[in-house]
């Protein structure tokens, strides 16, 4: 009951700080190609009305809630998922440093809706920049994936593969909520933060066999 009462919280906190983030958000779609108008984590989709720190602290929160690993390997997961985590951030800090470097601006890039404008040389470098970024995140991945084939059951990677996929599922649907909220579709009966976080809902863990 805990877990769950700490995913609707954490919802609601993310969700009522939308409307202060609500010119961000139409300047990021204004030019979404931009490499600093881009979502941080690319196996992360769907609208950025949620900035990927917060969706990851919701995924955070629906793997403890859902995960029904033995507490042994349960700490070994997050040891791992934690560096998983860590190398991701330090890609993204390489390539926003990398942009510096190169003068490419980070920071306003879609001031008022206005795209910065780029040199041709700028455009490459970013393309670069922004290709060594994804491939240090796909690394990092893979070798997170590599710990858990050889430390974890099949049938415990799977669970945790089948809750990556139905957390992207159950996001979606509070994203899309959320946009038609914004829009005003839903504006006769406006659902609280709470309700809007409660498709986050805890699972009957299925059985793990452990080795």
């Amino acid at each position: 009951m805990k877990k769950l009462f700490s995913i609707l919280s954490l919802a609601a906190f993310i969700f009522a700080g939308i409307s202060a983030n609500a010119q961000v958000v139409t300047a990021q779609k204004s030019n979404p190609n931009h490499p600093e108008c881009s979502r941080e984590h690319s196996h992360n989709s769907g609208s950025p009305i949620l900035t990927p720190k917060a969706i990851n602290m919701l995924k955070e929160e629906y793997l403890k809630s859902n995960l029904s690993f033995p507490e042994k390997e349960l700490n070994a997961f997050w040891k791992y998922y934690k560096r998983l985590e860590d190398n991701k951030l330090k890609a993204c800090e390489n390539a926003k440093a990398a942009m510096e470097k190169a003068g490419i601006p980070t920071d306003q890039c879609c001031k008022e809706g206005k795209p910065a404008k780029l040199t041709d040389e700028q455009k490459v470098s970013a393309h670069q920049i922004m290709l060594q970024k994804h491939q240090d995140i796909l690394s990092a991945e893979q070798q997170f994936f590599k710990e858990l084939l050889k430390n974890f059951t099949t049938e415990q990677v799977a669970q945790y593969l089948q809750l990556e996929k139905d957390f992207e599922k159950e996001l979606s649907v509070i994203q899309e909520k959320e946009e038609r909220m914004r829009s005003g579709e839903n504006r006769k009966e406006e659902p609280s933060p709470a309700k809007r976080g409660e498709s986050f809902q805890k699972r009957e863990p299925q059985p793990i066999k452990v080795q």
